[in-house]
């Protein structure tokens, strides 16, 4: 997408990996209150944590607006009452999965009117996708 970023990430192989692959990545926790707190965020356009911890989430809204008060901040929960607590706190956006997985395949279905030729398109790319995420070192519970 051409846009500068920086990943965050807690495991030293996944760390390992981005490097490797060039991606700009720190090693840190973003539960660490002081680590998160040396982050500059004074420029940041938008900030996206896939973490769905509500604590370490809400400890992220309180510190980047402190810092950076025009920031985009989207956010990941599994629970609605969390969603609706990281709103109420200053999310811009909260990621619920389950729910974006739903709306994912209704538009799928939509668009690919049964077409069964479009969904094997969608099927191939999203297997190199996947295989793509896995050689990166990404797993999901």
């Amino acid at each position: 997408m051409n846009k500068n970023y920086l990943i965050i990430e807690y495991n030293p192989e996944i760390i390992a990996k981005l490097q490797k692959n060039k991606f700009n990545c720190i090693y840190g926790d973003a539960g660490d209150v002081e680590f998160v707190s040396e982050i500059n965020f004074k420029k940041a356009k938008l900030i996206i944590s896939t973490i769905p911890d509500t604590e370490i989430n809400q400890t992220l809204i309180h510190t980047i607006k402190k810092i950076n008060t025009n920031a985009t901040i989207i956010l990941t929960s599994h629970q609605i009452d969390d969603a609706l607590e990281l709103y109420k706190n200053g999310a811009d956006y909260v990621i619920l999965p389950h729910f974006l997985g739903g709306e994912h395949i209704s538009t799928l279905i939509e668009n690919y009117d049964n077409k069964l030729s479009d969904i094997l398109v969608e099927k191939i790319n999203h297997v190199h996708e996947l295989k793509t995420r896995k050689e990166h070192g990404f797993v999901h519970p």
